[in-house]
């Protein structure tokens, strides 16, 4: 009889069947108590550590949500303004690309409140 290299290599590789309560376990049932585990794991780190933990989830969704509605909202601004006559300026344009609004301003809130009493 020849040896042929690689063979005998899967019954090496393979797992030998475990038998759980009701007879052998099937792959769904491993992944099924794999998830339970990890999500058990997961859940004590989590609450290791609250205040890191609760950042580290939602501050990237705030993230996506900057990056996604803030620049058409700021660029819409931008358009109104100028289709309400404003003119063109770099004093027009500087606080839209750099996220501030110079409708509430301190000068300029201290003037209204200051014309509306």
């Amino acid at each position: 009889m020849v040896d042929i290299p690689g063979e005998h290599m899967t019954s090496a590789v393979e797992a030998p069947p475990t038998v759980g309560r009701s007879g052998p376990t099937t792959t769904s049932s491993k992944r099924v108590a794999a998830l339970r585990l990890a999500l058990r794991l997961y859940a004590a780190e989590l609450g290791r550590n609250k205040p890191l933990s609760g950042a580290a989830l939602l501050l990237p969704a705030v993230g996506n949500i900057c990056v996604s509605y803030l620049p058409p909202l700021l660029v819409g601004q931008l358009v109104g303004r100028l289709a309400a006559g404003e003119r063109v300026t770099s004093t027009v344009i500087a606080p839209t690309c750099s996220g501030s609004s110079p409708r509430c301003s301190p000068a300029r809130c201290s003037g209204a409140s200051a014309s509306t009493a």
